[in-house]
C-alpha cells in the first residue's frame, strides 16, 4: 500500500467521523465500562495509521466530559 498525503489523502477525505461518533456513542453509554481497548487492525501507512485510534480516544474523551457534567 502507498501512503497518501496533502487534499486528496484518505486523512483529509474521509466522511467516517460522524458514524463512528455515533457508533462509540452508542456503545460506551451501553457499556459504560471503565476501560476500553482500542484497536487498528487495518492495513494502513503513515499518519492513517494513528487517525482512526486517535478520532476515537478524542471522542471517548468528549463523551465523559459530557457525561460527567
Amino acid at each position: 500500500m502507498v501512503g497518501g498525503g496533502g487534499e486528496t489523502s484518505y486523512a483529509a477525505n474521509s466522511r467516517v467521523h460522524p458514524i463512528l461518533e455515533t457508533a462509540i456513542a452508542e456503545m460506551y453509554r451501553t457499556l459504560l465500562s471503565e476501560r476500553m481497548v482500542v484497536v487498528d487492525l487495518g492495513c494502513s501507512s503513515g499518519l492513517t495509521t494513528f487517525l482512526v485510534v486517535s478520532e476515537v480516544l478524542g471522542i471517548v474523551g468528549d463523551l465523559r466530559r459530557r457525561m460527567e457534567q
